[in-house]
């Protein structure tokens, strides 16, 4: 009798799970084409790193007082409109493309007609 087919470790899915793209790493799970992303699975091997809008390191009373806290790169915090209203993204983004047209400019193949 031949084995059985891996089936997809997602609840309620009996699906065949897919070999090596399937196979989850940081829950150990193997999981179908539906299911193999880890938002789809909702893997328990990721942890939450979404920013807490009420903690504030400035005022959070427990930030000075030495206590070891789980911080979240609060130094990003407002960054996305500071930059916005600097213009310092669409300055970024235009030397960005600057440099992308003339990287591909340099890569364009001359066609030699006649030969």
């Amino acid at each position: 009798m031949a084995p059985q087919k891996p089936r997809c470790t997602f609840k309620e899915c009996r699906s065949a799970a897919q070999r090596i793209v399937g196979d989850c790493g940081f829950c150990d799970g193997h999981f179908c084409a539906k299911h193999r992303l880890l938002e789809d699975h909702k893997c328990s091997g990721l942890e939450d790193v979404s920013i807490d809008p009420a903690f504030s390191p400035a005022s959070s009373s427990l930030a000075s007082s030495g206590t070891d806290i789980p911080t979240t790169q609060w130094w990003l915090v407002g960054l996305a409109d500071y930059l916005s209203e600097s213009g310092l993204i669409n300055e970024c983004k235009k030397e960005s493309h600057e440099r992308n047209a003339a990287q591909l400019e340099a890569e364009r193949t001359q066609v030699i007609r006649g030969v």
